[in-house]
């Protein structure tokens, strides 16, 4: 019998996320109707093979792809859609969870509506250690559907609303017959524009998606908070490729108030490098904060009194600042360590130490003393953080390497609010 749903899962190098989402699948059953589970690996190293292995001998209908090398995550998403045999098709990330009714909801939508290719809804955003819960990508009053006949009052739904599409539940023989992977456009605005093709798009109001975030806990990386912050150009891409294609099918030749379009895409940009911005502040990325901020700036989105602010309540400079000099560290792998000197007092330099172990914890540091090659076997294999007093041509004089010396004054130069 053919599955009413396809369930699928990418994965890599997270076998405990695997774990827990299968679980959550198979034992908790949020899904009540008929459905199959497709894990696509792409070539994970940890122990992934171990957790399929578990999961096949307990459900013998899970279906597996294995990669024979790592294809990227967004070409993995598509090898598990184009393995989908159900009627409807559904992502889900490993770290994620469906919401208990929620996709069996959009299934009986689906089914009363052969119309529809593809449902959409916002998710359900919470943070995993505190349960807090976020502000999801779009709210809607009410449910809306839009086809053929309409497809500018789609792209004015999208460009004007500010819709942000995140999450779909596909027809499958709809979603099976786009090329899935947009060349520089996001996925997402290109799936809704060629799946119009194919039949309606509708918004729901009620979410089928828990997406699991760590932001109290420290930060993973996860597709979604990586295209947000990396991908604006790529948003930009896909609002255009929306544009035209919803021209198209209006039967326009051409883009008509080319002026408004462009300002209201413009628009759209400007409030995704804002959540952007706060998305790596949240993951304590905090050169990428001062830099989206500095972007903000210079489109006229924030003044230098908010930058001021926030770098009050960030501590920002000297976050960035450290970060900075850690990314040096990072540069050079053979260095055995680090060591910081030329602090007014000892506060200050255990304080320049406190600032480093916050974003490297256990990383090798010393405090230099007035000798500063006392008790260091090779001044050559160590990157220093020269407060205001430090004494270069001392440092120098001692072994250590010009350009491993780096004044803590210079970095916070580039940093200012």
């Amino acid at each position: 019998m053919v599955a009413k749903l396809s369930i699928c899962i990418p994965t890599y190098n997270r076998a405990d996320f695997l774990d827990g989402v299968l679980g959550h699948v198979f034992d908790e059953r949020p899904v009540a109707c008929d459905f199959e589970v497709i894990v696509s690996d792409n070539c994970s190293t940890d122990r992934t093979s171990q957790v399929i292995a578990k999961w096949t001998a307990r459900q013998p209908a899970m279906r597996v792809w294995r990669q024979t090398r790592n294809v990227g995550a967004t070409n993995n998403i598509q090898c598990a859609f184009r393995l989908a045999r159900g009627d409807y098709t559904v992502y889900l990330a490993d770290d994620d969870r469906l919401l208990p009714g929620g996709a069996d909801h959009v299934v009986r939508l689906l089914d009363e509506h052969p119309e529809v290719a593809a449902v959409q809804a916002a998710s359900e955003i919470i943070d995993e250690l505190t349960g807090d819960r976020y502000a999801p990508l779009f709210e809607l009053a009410h449910d809306r559907t839009f086809g053929r006949a309409d497809p500018l009052a789609l792209l004015n739904f999208i460009l004007i609303d500010h819709i942000f599409p995140e999450l779909a539940v596909y027809r499958t023989s709809a979603l099976q017959r786009l090329a899935l992977m947009p060349f520089k456009a996001f996925w997402a605005f290109a799936h809704i524009a060629d799946i119009l093709e194919c039949g309606d798009v509708a918004f729901i109001s009620k979410p089928f998606y828990q997406s699991r975030v760590s932001v109290s806990g420290p930060p993973r990386r996860t597709l979604g908070w990586d295209e947000i912050v990396s991908n604006l150009d790529g948003y930009a891409a896909g609002l255009e490729y929306l544009t035209v294609k919803c021209y198209n099918l209006a039967g326009e030749r051409d883009v008509r108030q080319v002026d408004v379009v462009r300002q209201l895409i413009a628009r759209f940009i400007d409030l995704r490098l804002s959540g952007a911005t706060g998305v790596l502040q949240k993951n304590q990325n905090w050169r990428g904060t001062y830099e989206y901020l500095s972007r903000m700036r210079a489109r006229g989105l924030i003044d230098r009194g908010d930058s001021e602010r926030i770098d009050g309540e960030f501590n920002l400079r000297a976050r960035a600042a450290t970060q900075a000099f850690l990314d040096i560290f990072a540069a050079m792998s053979a260095l055995s360590g680090m060591a910081v000197t030329g602090f007014p007092d000892p506060v200050s330099a255990v304080a320049a130490v406190e600032r480093i172990h916050e974003q490297r914890p256990g990383a090798p540091v010393r405090i230099l003393g007035r000798d500063p090659a006392a008790g260091v076997v090779d001044p050559t294999r160590l990157l220093v953080l020269a407060g205001p007093l430090a004494d270069r041509a001392a440092l120098v004089a001692a072994g250590y390497l010009t350009g491993l010396i780096v004044s803590e004054t210079d970095l916070l130069r580039q940093f200012q609010p």
